[in-house]
């Protein structure tokens, strides 16, 4: 969780995929890299936006302070994320499949299965506990809200997922947030037990 303050679904259906005409990957360690996210004081002007060639996402743990993170990679419909102190996210779809680089990691084991899964394996770290099952259900709403990202972002869409690991007695919700054009724009999801909901909103789309 301090890492996440330091630095700067179980698979959805596919209307829900990020949107994705061609944005550049960084290089970790990079000149660029580290002149762009490690600026203390960044601000997600419109300005900014426009002038960044890389896409990226505004993350946070609980109520730590937001946190910009870039896309190195997409393998597989993947997206890898990683932040000014090597802390790591994956996204799938919009979803968070895993996190490394902090003392909770968590990873989705299977994540490609059809939305309409109703049972889940997950890997925690921190302490250790491989192979947990997880039963889900989702509920699809349609809603009309505004999100502020570099401009206000309408909201139409609102995918509420919860969940039940009975063996830990770990429950709660997942909610997705998409807009007009299918796009996942915010998630707040529970990865561990141990830590409040992480909240990703995508600022800057992936486009291929």
């Amino acid at each position: 969780m301090t890492s996440m303050i330091n630095l700067l679904y179980k698979s959805l259906p596919a209307l829900f995929l990020i949107s994705c005409s061609s944005f550049p990957f960084v290089e970790y360690g990079s000149e660029v890299y580290k002149n762009f996210i490690l600026s203390e004081d960044l601000k997600i002007t419109q300005e900014f936006y426009e002038e960044t060639p890389y896409a990226f996402i505004r993350a946070k743990i609980g109520r730590s302070n937001s946190a910009i993170m870039i896309l190195v990679n997409e393998e597989d419909g993947v997206l890898n994320w990683i932040s000014a102190d090597g802390v790591r996210i994956s996204t799938y779809h919009g979803k968070v499949i895993s996190i490394t680089g902090i003392d909770q990691g968590y990873r989705l084991v299977t994540y490609k299965k059809p939305d309409n899964t109703k049972t889940h394996i997950v890997d925690l770290f921190g302490p250790d506990l491989y192979n947990l099952g997880i039963s889900v259900s989702r509920e699809y709403l349609t809603i009309d809200e505004s999100i502020e990202l570099n401009q206000k972002i309408k909201i139409v869409g609102l995918v509420e997922e919860t969940f039940n690991a009975e063996y830990i007695g770990w429950r709660g919700k997942n909610f997705f947030y998409h807009d007009i054009d299918g796009n996942i724009r915010k998630t707040i999801q529970e990865i561990h037990p141990n830590l409040s909901p992480i909240t990703i909103e995508f600022v800057k789309l992936y486009r291929q």
